[in-house]
């Protein structure tokens, strides 16, 4: 209807967020205090999934919804926690890349951060938790989106 329905208190300067992909839950990265937090609809409550971040610029979930990935600018680093424990994973250090936009491929396989520092995208390998490869992309990469239609698939319609 476009109104207005209900709001939440949530660490200052939100700027990550994103749904889980039941609706079940609202994940919000803060700038300000460097803090992850999940919102319950339902319950309407809020708490902390994550701490020590210093800019979570994106939160993105896996497709089987398990794992979140959780692109730190500032830290410059690529964090893994475990939806339901909240439990950090892992994390991969990217020195000098300022990572930001995240995406995955539709099998989970893969993670693509854009590294707006590099002028390229780091191919992530999702479950051995490592950086596998980088594509070329122009300067201060940032939004990034994944498809698997091709230039050829264009040319030919």
């Amino acid at each position: 209807a476009g109104t207005f329905a209900r709001s939440w208190n949530v660490p200052e300067v939100p700027e990550a967020i994103n749904v889980t992909p039941d609706g079940r839950e609202v994940w919000v990265g803060s700038n300000e205090t460097g803090r992850v937090s999940v919102v319950d609809p339902r319950a309407g409550t809020v708490t902390t999934a994550g701490e020590g971040f210093s800019w979570p610029y994106r939160i993105l979930f896996t497709p089987d919804a398990r794992t979140v990935l959780v692109p730190d600018m500032r830290n410059e680093d690529l964090r893994f926690l475990d939806r339901a424990t909240r439990r950090e994973l892992g994390r991969i250090a990217l020195p000098g890349a300022g990572p930001q936009g995240i995406v995955t491929t539709p099998d989970g396989r893969w993670a693509l951060v854009s590294l707006s520092r590099q002028a390229r995208v780091a191919v992530v390998d999702v479950a051995s938790r490592r950086v596998v490869g980088h594509i070329a992309a122009g300067e201060t990469p940032d939004g990034i989106a994944y498809t698997t239609r091709t230039i050829a698939d264009q040319v030919r319609k």
